[in-house]
């Protein structure tokens, strides 16, 4: 069974996974800034590549968006009246107000690091949370995520319009077409996407429609046909990065080995905490709370940081550990204090949108 959170009617273990999967990203992207820097690598005596194939980062965000799957579909279909409306509502103000938030921060971080201006069209483009549509740059490299998620919004959309949410069978259907899609990407170079991260997208939404099978396969066990569904679903998901597998051990050439590693122990960190982490510690529950607030503003903290320690106007020590514990503290405190007055109070003022003025 899933551990429910009482509290606020949310399951706890998925948000305790959720969390976990924050700190991962956090951890990989800040080690990464760090050991870059000659001096910090020779004093840690350790890999640069640490994480080449072992991309905790990637596995962070498979289980993000096995978690956008499990939660998202029930979601829509949880709203008794303008069930459309009400949806959308929530996650703009679910995702918008802090995002924007970190768009700020990064241009303070822009202005203090550099001496050239945020570009308007850059910034305008970012502000949609979409940029790579208007052949712009992200402007911290981790909103590609972002673009995924309201992609999936969109095509749960048009699958709630048909109504066809509570039917596995069409999660596997859009699966397959979406396989079908990242084949032509792989296979026709002609019509590869302009844009390098679009290649991964495809299995990216694939994942998060496996998710919304989790969800009815986990409250519906006893069902005979969904749990086989479930099967074949999941299935379909661990062939993808098992193919990859299967021909490095064949050629011995590095064929996205470290993204497939990831995804298939993604998936099974997923599947396992699901299942076995029934009673999730506070401190668990407290990380999923603020992680949306740690994925989306780390990177500003490890670069401020880092800024500061090229000039020489913070650097200590030559110690990595030092210096990821620094930033990780700085992250959750930063996190703490934007979801307590960003995220928390925007989230409410949405669902007080819906309730007296939609609904």
């Amino acid at each position: 069974m899933l551990a429910k959170n009482n509290d606020d009617k949310r399951y706890g273990n998925i948000d305790a996974l959720r969390g976990f999967a924050a700190i991962l990203v956090m951890i990989l992207h800040t080690y990464n800034a760090f050991i870059g820097i000659a001096e910090i690598k020779d004093a840690a005596h350790m890999p640069e590549n640490l994480f080449s194939y072992f991309d905790i980062g990637r596995i962070g965000i498979t289980i993000f968006f096995l978690i956008s799957g499990f939660v998202i579909g029930r979601s829509i279909m949880g709203y008794e009246s303008h069930p459309i409306k009400t949806f959308f509502t929530h996650r703009f103000f679910r995702l918008f107000p802090l995002f924007w938030f970190s768009i700020l921060l990064a241009i303070g971080l822009i202005k203090l690091t550099s001496d050239n201006p945020v570009d308007i069209s850059i910034l305008l483009a970012n502000v949609t949370m979409l940029p790579a549509w208007f052949n712009k740059p992200f402007l911290i490299g981790l909103y590609w995520s972002l673009e995924t998620e309201l992609i999936f919004y969109f095509l749960v959309f048009l699958i709630f319009c048909i109504n066809r949410m509570k039917k596995v069978e069409y999660n596997i259907v859009v699966t397959l077409v979406l396989f079908c899609i990242s084949a032509v990407f792989v296979f026709s170079p002609q019509v590869s996407p302009a844009k390098a991260h679009w290649m991964a997208t495809p299995y990216h939404l694939g994942l998060m429609f496996l998710g919304l099978t989790w969800r009815e396969f986990y409250e519906h066990q006893s069902a005979h046909k969904i749990k086989q569904l479930f099967r074949l679903h999941l299935g379909l998901l661990l062939s993808v990065p098992a193919f990859f597998l299967f021909l490095f051990l064949l050629t011995h050439k590095d064929l996205n080995l470290s993204d497939s590693i990831a995804y298939i122990l993604g998936i099974l960190v997923f599947g396992v905490g699901v299942k076995y982490w029934r009673k999730p510690h506070s401190i668990a529950l407290f990380f999923g709370k603020i992680s949306y607030s740690i994925y989306l503003l780390h990177p500003v903290v490890f670069q401020f940081f880092l800024h500061f320690y090229v000039l020489g106007k913070f650097n200590p020590t030559k110690n990595l550990f030092f210096y990821l514990i620094i930033c990780i503290l700085s992250t959750i405190a930063l996190s703490y204090i934007t979801y307590r007055f960003i995220e928390k109070p925007f989230v409410t003022l949405g669902k007080r949108i819906s309730k007296n003025i939609i609904g």
